[in-house]
């Protein structure tokens, strides 16, 4: 097997191309395939899938593509190992051609050091030919479009390595037409330009090679404002001396212009800015490295403050200037990858792509090689944390940093001798001479006493005023002091951090008034939805309309920016809107709007979770709301996806008051989607919810129920004393309704507890008790299930042989049914048979197919055993490295859930 990405990507398998159709799979491959060796973490390529806005499950579709893909995978070479945090695509040498191009070019370099030209060309030939088109150019993703123009750079640079030592080599005619080419497609890289008319030049043709310095005159004179370098003209003279040009020409450092630019009507920060200019001047008689640290709350100016300084001072950096956004208080919660950020400083200054190292230690080390001689300013904006930027302090004597955060990164100040800078909110003088420059001295003037008040409002937040401004701008005809009059009057929340003099509600008003009648009701509605956004069948369900109907409002309100669109159909509320939307709403509207949005989702959710758990006891529902429409997922895959977009909204019902009916059902459809996820606190208090709905409308199947659910959850908090209780109320009413099928639910969770408590033979007893019950009433995936608790607790017992055929029975009744999380659990209890049988191949082999089921599932609780008990056996066989893999992988998820288990896996790694 081959995988092919020096164009389309394509895996190919004995000279023909394999299809790959699934546009989500391919974005994985091709984002693991960016760099091969490397680890790309989880929360980076859901971040690149999704653009910086993925839906809940997006976690959960990720998992499933790397099942998808390690299976395609099989019996050959590629593997997609798992990291702690991510996952690495290991490609064998020769399994590729980007590893097969870097061979050719590696070998092309060490040729051409060694000075024999004519391998070095031909090795660069077989490199360049290759390429079939842009790297990955069918995939277009934010890190596949970045790496293709690193190795695009790369690519040109090969090429123009290669025709310079064609040149050499003598080949003046023949690099003529392909120098002609490569000027006419990349007419802004002076190199070929040279090295065109050098061969134009060699080969006789003087005539048209000072034509060509012409040509490259225009073009530069034209594009870009700008004459050729200095080679270029020297070059230009030697020729028209008619003397024989100099060696081809080389390439020159470049030299990076990337500072943002500056805010226009810069105003105050005097202080900060003099503070700046001191320690620069400090910084010049240093022999290290400078380093500035530019503090602050949110909205306070840092970013602003840093690039205007930076602008003001970039000409004393000849080498040029460097500039990152590490995104460390990004909303979506995700900060930029600094190996990334390295990467990118690499190449700009001047390392070719396919020499910038993998590793971050190394990459660090690389740039602190290319700053030591070189004076460039970096500046590196909103970091989280002084471990997030530390891989980038790497300037030389020369090179100055700075950085802006809202953490105060005191470890710099000590480990860096950084120099601090806290941006305080601005005095009154400052805030007016902004608010002055925003609105214009005019209006300013005109209207003194109204703009006093707007700046004593905003408390000097440079944010707080710029939003000011810019609603005084966008209403022109509006007196200053209507604004100044509704802050006063309107007090919602404070537009600042934590100041309530800064008004909101008086904004929002001036934009609901604006709205349309339907407009201005979905409004109101919007705001009783729990969750944190919501998607069009939603807003439809709480309008009562159709999707068709309700998708202008959205539009509408979207417009007007009462409502955001954080992904396509979905969309999402400020806070302080929704406050402010909740008090307009009238009582009865919205308790109608909550009915109709509880129809639609309860309806949905039990299509979903029927496609999860297909053998699950099914439930009652309501007779439906005919003005809603239901469209449920299709797979088990959207059925997951639809549960964890929804999770926050589904949950968040179940507190409202008045729908106890729903309530129930909500905990019924939650139930294995939140197990899954681990989340059993979550569980408990839904639950309890739920026990307390049935108990007050009197529906004894479903207290039940509701017990038993609550048994198994604290049975996975090693409640056991709690467990057993529950188990016990449920059987009790079971048994009072004569219910065959719930007394075997509660047999076989009274056998579990017990098992966990030690009682092995009493939990075989209990098992065999379910196991009847289920045979009378025909319940097939709960007698597989009592099987195997038998199973396991028979091999607790030390019978392993009678636990195997237990086991064994109940796995091919439960692959015969498709039931997916019962053949992981029987699998996980054979493995651990096998283990203690010395069959060590055997429970190996059962305990991968264990992991490859839970990562499709999704159950975070038992792929971390699994990984501990795989973990176990590779240390058992003297694995030892193997076993430590994957105990890292069993704590971190552990410590994700938050489970006691995370201090004894933690303990065995020492």
């Amino acid at each position: 097997m081959q995988l092919r990405v020096l164009g389309a990507l394509e895996v190919w398998v004995d000279g023909e191309r394999t299809g790959l159709d699934a546009a989500r799979q391919r974005g994985v491959l091709a984002l693991l395939a960016v760099r091969p060796g490397a680890p790309a973490s989880r929360d980076w390529l859901i971040d690149q899938l999704w653009c910086g806005t993925p839906p809940p499950s997006a976690r959960t579709t990720l998992q499933s593509c790397v099942y998808r893909l390690r299976r395609r995978f099989e019996g050959s070479a590629l593997r997609i190992e798992s990291r702690p945090d991510g996952y690495v695509l290991e490609v064998p040498a020769g399994e590729s051609d980007l590893s097969e191009y870097e061979r050719l070019v590696a070998a092309g370099r060490t040729a051409l050091d060694s000075e024999r030209l004519e391998e070095a060309v031909g090795r660069f030939r077989e490199a360049l030919a290759l390429w079939s088109g842009d790297f990955l150019a069918d995939v277009d993703l934010p890190a596949v479009r970045e790496r293709a123009g690193e190795l695009e750079e790369g690519r040109l640079e090969v090429l123009e390595t290669c025709l310079q030592a064609d040149l050499e080599l003598g080949r003046h005619s023949a690099v003529v037409p392909e120098l002609q080419a490569l000027v006419a497609r990349h007419p802004l890289r002076e190199l070929p330009w040279q090295l065109l008319m050098t061969a134009l030049s060699r080969a006789g043709r003087r005539a048209e090679a000072l034509d060509t310095y012409q040509r490259l005159w225009r073009v530069l004179d034209e594009q870009l404002g700008v004459q050729p370098s200095a080679a270029a003209q020297e070059l230009q003279a030697r020729i028209l001396a008619a003397g024989e040009p100099e060696p081809a020409p080389t390439r020159q450092a470049p030299v990076p212009h990337q500072l943002p630019a500056g805010l226009p009507g810069f105003v105050g920060r005097g202080g900060a800015l003099k503070r700046l200019d001191e320690y620069l001047d400090r910084f010049r008689t240093r022999p290290a490295a400078g380093l500035c640290v530019v503090t602050g709350p949110a909205g306070i100016g840092k970013t602003t403050l840093a690039v205007h300084w930076a602008r003001q001072i970039a000409d004393r950096f000849p080498d040029g200037q460097l500039y990152a956004d590490l995104q460390g208080f990004d909303p979506s919660g995700r900060t930029a990858n600094p190996g990334t950020t390295l990467a990118r400083f690499l190449t700009a200054l001047g390392t070719p792509p396919d020499r910038v190292p993998a590793d971050l230690e190394a990459g660090t080390a690389a740039l602190r090689s290319l700053l030591e001689d070189r004076r460039v300013l970096l500046v590196l904006d909103n970091v989280r944390s002084a471990e997030h930027v530390r891989p980038l302090l790497a300037g030389g004597p020369g090179c100055l940093t700075v950085v802006t955060s809202r953490d105060r990164l005191a470890g710099l100040m000590v480990t860096e001798q950084a120099a601090a800078v806290t941006l305080e909110p601005f005095g009154a003088d400052a805030a007016r001479l902004l608010l002055e420059a925003r609105i214009g001295p005019e209006r300013f003037a005109r209207e003194r006493t109204a703009s006093d008040e707007l700046v004593a409002g905003c408390a000097g937040l440079p944010l707080a005023l710029a939003v000011v401004a810019a609603l005084a701008d966008l209403h022109p005809s509006w007196p200053l002091a209507s604004l100044a009059t509704e802050l006063r009057r309107n007090v919602l929340d404070a537009l600042s951090a934590g100041d309530p003099a800064t008004d909101a509600r008086a904004v929002f008003s001036w934009s609901y008034r604006s709205l349309s009648p339907a407009g201005a009701r979905l409004f109101r509605l919007l705001g009783v939805h729990p969750g944190p956004d919501l998607d069009v069948a939603e807003a439809a369900a709480l309008a009562g309309v159709t999707a068709a109907e309700v998708q202008p409002l959205l539009d509408e309100l979207c417009r007007s920016h009462q409502l955001t669109e954080t992904a396509p159909g979905w969309y999402a509320m400020h806070d302080l809107l929704r406050s402010y939307s909740i008090e307009l709403a009238e009582p009865g509207e919205a308790q109608a709007a909550l009915g109709r949005l509880l129809d639609l989702l309860v309806r949905t959710g039990y299509a979903a979770a029927r496609i999860v758990s297909p053998t699950r006891d099914a439930v009652s529902l309501q007779d439906p709301d005919p003005t809603v429409v239901v469209d449920p997922p299709a797979t088990r895959a959207a059925a997951m996806d639809w549960f964890a977009a929804r999770q926050r909204t589904l949950v968040g019902l179940t507190y409202l008051a008045g729908f106890d009916e729903q309530v129930w059902r909500l905990a019924w459809l939650l139930y294995d989607f939140l197990d899954y996820r681990g989340d059993w606190n979550e569980l408990i208090a839904l639950h309890e919810r739920a026990l307390a709905a049935v108990t007050r409308l009197g529906i004894v199947t479903e207290e039940a129920r509701a017990h038993r659910n609550l048994a198994r959850i604290n049975l996975k908090l090693r409640r056991l004393d709690a467990a057993l209780a529950e188990e016990q109320q449920a059987l009790d009413l079971s048994r009072s309704l004569g219910d065959l099928t719930g007394e075997a639910h509660a047999y076989i969770g009274i056998g579990r507890v017990l098992s966990a408590q030690g009682h092995k033979a009493d939990a075989v007893v209990a098992s065999r008790e379910a196991q009847g019950r289920y045979l009378q009433v025909g319940h097939r995936s709960g007698h597989a299930m009592a099987l195997n608790n038998e199973g396991w607790d028979h091999a607790a017992l030390g019978d392993y042989e009678r636990a195997i055929v237990c086991c064994e029975e109940a796995l091919a009744e439960l692959r015969e049914i498709g039931e997916l999380d019962g053949e992981s659990d029987t699998l996980d209890s054979l493995g651990f048979a096998y283990a203690r049988l010395g069959r060590h191949d055997d429970a190996l082999r059962c305990y991968r197919r264990v992991i490859e089921l839970e990562e499709l599932l999704g159950r975070r609780h038992q792929l971390a055993e699994s990984y501990a008990s795989t973990g176990d056996i590779h240390e058992t066989i003297g694995e030892h490295a193997t076993a430590r893999d994957y105990w890292i992988r069993a704590a971190g998820l552990f410590e994700e859930l938050d489970h006691p288990n995370a201090a004894v896996i933690r303990a065995k790694l020492g």
